[in-house]
């Protein structure tokens, strides 16, 4: 039934530790509490561990920090009518807490419990991985069924996986679906970022600090390598991982192939913004790392035809959810959407329909609301603000503003601009100073804040021409 089973502690009956050496392949008993942590600590792996809690808390909230850390399960055993130590257990996040069983059929049905629960999360876990494109992954163009195919082929293997691809589209989530599909889906998933980070730092996020070393980066104890065991490990833009990091990379791969190498599991994914053959030169990659990846390139939005068309609807409901509204893309709109070359690809996408949003009082977005950079100029809506231009006049100096824009004179004090522009901003949004603020790019703290030190004159002096 298990593999591996963990004894914490010294007070198990015989019968217990009878029954449990009939239920699985191998059992280890550890006498005592902090033995027992000591070996999680190595990252060892179990199928399930039986901690006698009934000690001292602060020995038992040590082991369970290792379990954690080590991606171990833990059921609590205690006294049965010891509710005060319970209480403290459950605010622990421990898989189970049980009485401690006093004969071998006691203990025969709480193993077959565990089992069934941790089958049942394994099969939960898997499909809940299996089904997310419906829902995450939106498109159904030929690229996009490709990516998914490659993605359902390269889950259940160890090899690393390289994912490719133009910043913004969409790299993170295949590294999310490829972990949730994979048999290592019960375990952690964890990101590291290489880009822009000094070569010292990404040693000890990756492999930890080595002993007498000083370095700043002292607040994370644990590195990502065994912090990871049993999941996923994401590296973000390896392209910027040097030479020497890569080789020691290298060398965890070999351990993890090799027989002795229990508890340091843990699948790697690269993400990149180069394109694959970026990566055959040998000063960029290892050849021999390079050897063991499978490749999974994505490709621009542009290439992606109606999958704009989807996304945009999907971020639609998305956001107009919040607000309760039902809106909808209209035929000028939707032209506007396949024409663009979308440079910043689906985050661009994500973030023009969130404007949009904003600025549409009615049921339709038009091409007007989306205002591509570079597009001719579109007729405004009839909800839109009318055309009119006013001037506002603040120590000799003039800001003129229309519609949707501004025009400032040079030699205008910076702080009239900025009211200038946060007032039409509020007005454009027909008052609503929640979406002005995002619009702006700052808190609604601090819009309220700058308009509360606006001069009061200014307005009296605006003027219509």
């Amino acid at each position: 039934m298990f593999e591996r089973i963990l004894m914490a502690g010294s007070t198990f009956p015989e019968p217990i530790l009878t029954r449990l050496q009939k239920s699985t392949g191998k059992l280890i008993s550890m006498p005592t509490l902090e033995e027992a942590t000591g070996l999680l600590k190595q990252n060892e792996a179990f199928d399930l561990i039986f901690a006698d809690c009934q000690g001292a808390f602060s020995i038992i909230n040590e082991l369970l920090a290792a379990a954690r850390i080590s991606g171990n399960m833990v059921i609590g055993l205690i006294d049965g009518a010891d509710t005060t130590r319970r209480a403290q257990l459950e605010e622990t996040g421990i898989l189970d807490i049980h009485p401690l069983p006093s004969s071998e059929e006691s203990t025969a049905r709480l193993l077959r419990n565990a089992y069934s629960y941790l089958k049942l999360n394994s099969e939960v876990q898997y499909y809940r991985g299996l089904f997310a494109p419906t829902e995450e992954l939106i498109g159904r163009s030929d690229a996009m069924r490709k990516i998914l195919a490659s993605v359902q082929k390269y889950a259940t293997e160890k090899k690393p996986v390289l994912v490719c691809g133009p910043r913004g589209s969409g790299k993170d989530m295949i590294a999310q679906l490829l972990h949730r599909v994979s048999p290592n889906a019960h375990g952690p998933l964890l990101t590291v970022d290489c880009g822009g980070v000094p070569e010292g730092i990404q040693e000890t996020q990756i492999f930890g600090r080595k002993t007498g070393t000083s370095t700043s980066f002292r607040r994370q104890r644990v590195p990502y390598i065994p912090l990871a065991s049993g999941g996923t490990l994401v590296i973000n833009n390896f392209d910027a991982m040097p030479a020497s990091l890569q080789a020691r990379l290298l060398t965890h791969l070999q351990k993890i192939d090799s027989s002795d190498c229990s508890g340091l599991s843990v699948r790697i994914i690269y993400t990149s913004c180069k394109g694959v053959e970026h990566f055959d030169q040998p000063d960029v990659m290892n050849p021999k790392l390079k050897e063991r990846l499978e490749v999974i390139t994505l490709p621009p939005l542009r290439e992606r035809g109606g999958d704009i068309l989807l996304l945009a609807e999907y971020f639609i409901r998305q956001f107009s959810a919040e607000t309760n509204r039902n809106i909808a893309l209209d035929v000028s709109a939707r032209e506007a959407l396949q024409n663009y070359t979308w440079p910043g690809e689906v985050e661009e996408l994500k973030c023009f329909v969130q404007r949009a949003l904003m600025i549409t009082t009615g049921d339709k977005i038009d091409a007007w609301a989306l205002a591509f950079p570079g597009s001719a100029p579109c007729t405004p809506p009839p909800w839109a603000p009318a055309q009119s231009v006013a001037v506002a006049e603040s120590s000799g100096a003039k800001v003129q503003h229309s519609a949707d824009s501004i025009t400032v004179k040079i030699g205008t004090k910076l702080a009239d601009v900025e009211q200038q522009l946060m007032l039409r901003t509020v007005e454009m949004m027909n008052g609503n100073r929640t979406q002005a603020a995002a619009m702006l790019g700052i808190s609604v703290r601090t819009l309220y804040t700058r308009l509360l030190e606006a001069p009061q004159s200014t307005d009296a002096k605006s003027e219509s021409i």
